[in-house]
């Protein structure tokens, strides 16, 4: 369903009875308003990507919102409002490999201690959040790591 013009509609939340569902891309169709709680009922999700939708598009229960999601490889919310990420927020998403919070409107201090818990995490995008800040880990040479972008934000480290 991904670039389509969905009209400033809000995502359904019947979304949430494709349990089977394996990808699940709405980017680029125009959605806004709130992300269903019911997106966490999609347990079996490998690639959840809800980036670019041009109207306001917030995700205030975040932690709610992937707490079932453990099978995630791929997580892109470019443009979501998250506002702030919870220290414990993406523990359970071990399997992931791209996670891409690109202008999410994060703020506040950016848990880095998170990343030492994402083993097989490639690629992290934080670009754009200009009020996030804290101290970013040193990686050590088995990280698996290719692609870092930290660009205006206000991490150190």
């Amino acid at each position: 369903l991904a670039c389509n013009d969905f009209n400033d509609s809000q995502i359904s939340p019947s979304f949430g009875r494709f349990t089977s569902l394996t990808h699940f891309n709405l980017s680029y169709s125009y959605f806004s308003g709130q992300i269903p709680l019911e997106v966490s009922h999609l347990s079996k999700l490998v690639s959840l990507d809800l980036s670019n939708n041009y109207g306001e598009l917030e995700a205030p229960n975040w932690e709610k919102l992937i707490q079932n999601l453990t099978k995630l490889n791929e997580l892109l919310l470019d443009q979501v409002v998250l506002n702030s990420i919870g220290p414990h927020s993406l523990m359970n998403l071990s399997s992931l490999t791209s996670l891409s919070l690109m202008l999410c409107d994060l703020q506040g201090n950016f848990p880095g201690n998170i990343i030492l818990h994402l083993p097989k995490l490639q690629m992290l995008n934080l670009y754009g959040n200009k009020h996030l800040s804290g101290k970013f880990p040193w990686f050590n040479e088995s990280s698996s790591l290719k692609f870092l972008d930290l660009s205006s934000t206000s991490l150190s480290g």
